[in-house]
């Protein structure tokens, strides 16, 4: 009795894990506004370059349910602005949306979750920053914020 008790328990452990992934998923895909893109390089846990672009339109971004999907980001950046889109494929957990590009992955944590907006994070503690000196360290932080 006691052995099927706790199978009981590990189950339900399990399914609800399950269960949160799946309601995730079913809030994460649909067509949805780019509200913020910022992105942080840090030298040695110092901020070095931030970009950030908080315009009503930053652009869009779609989760289709077959696990693909695209964006198209507009960035602001002095008197000119850079478009940048592509195609993607995705995954995810409860906790993380992971993104596959032609030549990267990058694994958001969810910050915040709703039926109308979506905060996610990805950070690289390995950041190889072309162009400057190889004794430091750096990091990337990407933040976006979707909205429906």
């Amino acid at each position: 009795m006691r052995h099927t008790k706790i199978l009981y328990i590990l189950l339900l452990l399990f399914f609800s894990g399950c269960v949160k992934d799946t309601l995730f998923e079913k809030n994460i895909v649909g067509f949805w506004k780019i509200k913020i893109y910022t992105k942080t390089i840090y030298q040695d846990n110092t901020p070095l370059l931030s970009e950030c672009t908080s315009e009503a339109d930053a652009g869009t971004m779609e989760f289709r349910s077959n696990g693909t999907g695209w964006y198209n980001l507009v960035k602001i950046m002095g008197y000119g602005a850079y478009e940048g889109y592509g195609e993607f494929t995705w995954t995810n957990t409860s906790t993380s949306v992971t993104i596959f590009e032609t030549s990267t992955n990058k694994v958001f944590r969810v910050i915040s979750n709703s039926s109308g907006k979506v905060e996610l994070k990805h950070t690289d503690n390995n950041f190889y920053f072309p162009g400057h000196s190889s004794e430091y360290e750096y990091s990337l932080e990407e933040f976006i914020s979707l909205a429906k």
